[in-house]
């Protein structure tokens, strides 16, 4: 317990610029899934750059720039540049695998797994959120509050069509986001993510008018197998130092081909993919993460020390 202290203690001290007024923030959001597995992140927010860190990987993002930066602490290497680099070199190594894959079966079944395979590559390619997708995404405000994290929270329903997808929260107390470019961030997230309903609704102008006007304190996503929760457990308004949103000057650059391979989880010192999830989530396309406990852990891609 001491040793977690300190552990804290010293990221404040590292990260968070000690003075009185406050242009940034520090959001800390804890999930479990429905086998009840536990995983914590941190987002860290400084006009317009934010990086989402969790034990396994940091995700920084330069919109004014429109610059990514990937971070892999236990291989001490990232990997910087823009986003659409990234996406190719993505996409070529996901094309040539389906290529090999679909090579690998027998006729009888590649003929009819190569029609599935081949929409995959053409959505993923393709990028955009379908907008007659967006078009069917609603708000519904509910007549009931709760507090959450200490701030009274309003809740939403997000209907697809006719049904209900998940459950929000929204907090107008608190506005990490107000001053974020939400559009050109959703651009560059959705990098790491398939275009699925749940990707459409954080691409919906509905869920842009909730964001820039509050915070989402929680989430309920309800799947076909269960449900996902998702609850802000800590928020603070702080200055997060320039360093913070630079990769450590220690680790090695390497090439967008090397990242993919470790997004893929090829990279053999990566974790397996354990989870079973539902093929109709929103499944982001991020490095493996490994069954975690109940405690929340500290990331450990940590800044080097920052200079005064």
């Amino acid at each position: 317990m001491r040793l977690r202290l300190n552990v804290l203690v010293l990221i404040v001290l590292l990260v968070f610029v000690p003075e009185t007024t406050f242009c940034g923030w520090w959001i800390v959001e804890r999930s479990e899934d429905r086998y009840g597995n536990f995983s914590s992140q941190s987002v860290f927010i400084q006009g317009q750059k934010l990086r989402v860190e969790s034990a396994t990987s940091s995700f920084i993002f330069d919109l004014e720039n429109e610059e990514v930066c990937l971070v892999f602490p236990k291989q001490t290497i990232y990997w910087k540049g823009n986003g659409d680099t990234l996406r190719n070199r993505f996409l070529l190594n996901i094309e040539h695998q389906m290529r090999m894959m679909i090579e690998q079966i027998p006729q009888y079944e590649r003929e009819k797994a190569l029609p599935e395979l081949e929409k995959m590559l053409s959505d993923l390619k393709a990028g955009d959120i379908d907008t007659a997708m967006i078009q069917k995404i609603s708000f519904k405000a509910m007549d009931s509050t709760s507090s959450i994290c200490g701030f009274l929270s309003s809740k939403f329903q997000v209907v697809f069509d006719t049904t209900v997808i998940e459950e929000t929260w929204i907090s107008s107390e608190i506005m990490p986001y107000s001053g974020i470019s939400l559009k050109k961030l959703n651009k560059m997230m959705r990098l790491f993510s398939r275009p699925t309903v749940f990707a459409a609704v954080r691409e919906s102008d509905g869920w842009t008018q909730l964001m820039q006007g509050g915070l989402m304190t929680k989430s309920i996503v309800y799947t076909s197998l269960g449900r996902n929760t998702t609850q802000v457990t800590q928020v603070k308004e702080v200055n997060v130092r320039d360093e913070f949103f630079m990769p450590p000057p220690d680790y090695r650059a390497v090439s967008a081909d090397e990242v993919v391979g470790i997004m893929l989880g090829e990279n053999i010192g990566m974790p397996e993919l354990k989870s079973r999830e539902n093929t109709d989530e929103w499944k982001p396309i991020l490095p493996t993460i490994p069954k975690k406990t109940d405690a929340y852990q500290m990331p450990v891609s940590n800044p080097p020390e920052l200079p005064d």
